[in-house]
């Protein structure tokens, strides 16, 4: 079993269980959490991005839950050499021993140890430059032509007008599409699934 980390992400959660499917072909164990964990008590508007990170830990000393997947918004990764980035992030929040592979895509496989416990933690980062809304207006574009800008507002006209709500548009998508759309999220799921 693996679950999915995401900060305030109710978009990742739309797209996730589809991806999923069509990676394995079935209904394999993918844990999808309908809420965040607030680690920051004072703010919890600050629990997005990387601070997800902070559930490993309780996944893997609580529910011996060694699998999981972030996806992250690019916007709330440090600039520079990711996997360095990542290996220091990981660090930093109590993953010992992290090594990084670099999967392409912006998809990324990192294996390290929490307490006792190993762990293997499939991260994506979403959108060229800021957020995961980018691959969504790309993907519409691949199944529609359809250019549209970028933003929730924009993609909700377009998916209103055709009917179609996001998981429908990524359960019926065509897996070269979102191999193209989503190369790192589509990476991280296939490399998952073998560990």
């Amino acid at each position: 079993m693996a679950v999915a980390l995401m900060g305030d992400g109710s978009t990742e959660r739309e797209l996730l269980g589809p991806c999923a499917e069509r990676v394995n072909g079935t209904h394999k164990t993918l844990l999808i959490p309908t809420s965040t964990i607030h680690w920051n008590k004072k703010d919890s508007s600050r629990d997005c991005g990387l601070s997800a990170l902070q559930a490993t830990k309780v996944y893997a000393d609580r529910y011996d839950v060694a699998k999981s997947i972030l996806i992250v918004d690019k916007e709330h990764v440090p600039k520079g050499n990711a996997s360095f980035s990542l290996s220091e992030t990981l660090r930093g929040y109590g993953i010992q021993d992290p090594d990084v592979a670099d999967l392409g895509g912006q998809g990324f496989l990192a294996n390290g140890t929490v307490g006792a416990h190993r762990i293997v933690v499939g991260i994506v980062i979403s959108g060229k430059k800021k957020r995961i809304e980018e691959n969504i207006a790309f993907l519409i574009y691949l199944e529609w032509k359809i250019n549209v800008k970028p933003d929730k507002k924009s993609i909700r006209k377009v998916l209103h007008g055709k009917r179609c709500s996001l998981k429908d548009l990524m359960k019926n998508a065509k897996t070269e599409n979102l191999n193209s759309a989503f190369p790192g999220l589509m990476n991280v799921l296939r490399r998952i699934e073998k560990e």
